[in-house]
């Protein structure tokens, strides 16, 4: 079933997003696109992330949100003091990555030696 709107509906939707907060009006307009057509939806998602990514790329910042690590490097940087300890033995991925962004920051790291 497609949907149809008047001039006034429409001059009527964008009115009520006005109400709302920006992040709130764009959620509301890309949920109303995605209705009316599902592609709208992805390639929205998609100028967003690039817009997010140009941003940090222009101010010199990158990204790794799969980086992997394991109980051992984490426990280097819970021994160096890079990572502060906790008693439920679980950090979340946000804090691990603000730990090596703090490592890389403050720390000259040595040469790999490969071999």
């Amino acid at each position: 079933m497609a949907l149809s709107f008047t001039d006034i509906g429409i001059t009527h939707l964008f009115a009520a997003a006005r109400h709302l907060a920006p992040s709130e009006r764009e959620d509301f307009l890309l949920d109303l696109a995605a209705r009316l057509d599902p592609a709208t939806r992805v390639r929205a998602l998609a100028r967003k992330k690039y817009r997010r990514w140009a941003r940090d790329n222009n101010a010199g910042l990158a990204n790794a949100k799969r980086v992997r690590y394991d109980g051992v490097a984490l426990a280097r940087l819970i021994e160096k003091g890079w990572l502060a300890p906790n008693s439920e033995d679980h950090y979340p991925p946000e804090v691990v990555g603000a730990a090596i962004t703090d490592l890389l920051q403050h720390r000259g790291l040595p040469f790999k030696h490969s071999g």
